[in-house]
């Protein structure tokens, strides 16, 4: 990225968070959209965001994201075991939609059922990859057709739906979406950081 964009990115974000912080403290009881324009003028991010513990839900926002993808779904979660987005990510693959999943490696050995969760991925023919690294594998998003973004602090389970303080955004833009998916694909053919998990190297679910 040149300077121009780093330093466009970084005003664009600047703008985007101080506006959430904003509107949060007026507006608790639904969801929000807004529309960031680029410094030229020439693109618009369009953004939807929700709050845990208000009457948002960012559950019910990824699983009308995941409904709506067409020919890809890429996710990056450090923890899943929320049975209604796997529900969704399941009707996916029966639509023909290509899923790919990376998660934490600590994560997956039966981190409060997220054994059972991914099973039940790979049984509907989805590819896993967990990190190898020494560190976490801590985002938390979600890409759609290469051109919507879910990210936040929002982990996919029940927990983060009902307890926790959380954020969900979901950004839409091409562009963005590109450099994201870009970024995924790095991630995911990096052999010596992430590596392929299946049904036989996920604990038995009893």
């Amino acid at each position: 990225m040149d300077m121009a964009t780093i330093v466009g990115t970084c005003t664009l974000g600047a703008s985007i968070v101080g506006y959430i912080l904003y509107k949060s403290s007026r507006q608790n009881d639904q969801m929000n959209m807004i529309e960031v324009k680029s410094n030229d003028g020439e693109d618009t991010i369009k953004l939807d965001y929700a709050f845990t513990k208000t009457n948002q839900k960012p559950d019910q926002i990824l699983k009308n994201l995941i409904d709506q993808a067409k020919e890809t779904i890429d996710l990056a979660v450090f923890t899943f075991t929320d049975k209604g987005i796997l529900q969704s990510i399941i009707q996916a693959t029966n639509r023909g939609v290509k899923v790919r999943l990376i998660t934490d490696r600590k994560q997956s050995k039966n981190a409060y059922g997220q054994d059972e969760v991914l099973e039940k991925l790979t049984h509907a023919g989805v590819p896993i990859k967990e990190n190898c690294h020494d560190g976490y594998m801590h985002l938390k998003i979600t890409i759609v057709d290469s051109s919507v973004i879910s990210v936040g602090s929002y982990n996919y389970t029940k927990a983060a739906r009902n307890k926790h303080d959380e954020i969900l955004v979901v950004i839409k833009n091409k562009k963005v979406g590109a450099e994201w998916s870009k970024h995924f694909d790095y991630m995911w053919y990096k052999t010596s950081d992430y590596r392929s998990i299946n049904s036989d190297s996920i604990p038995s679910v009893s």
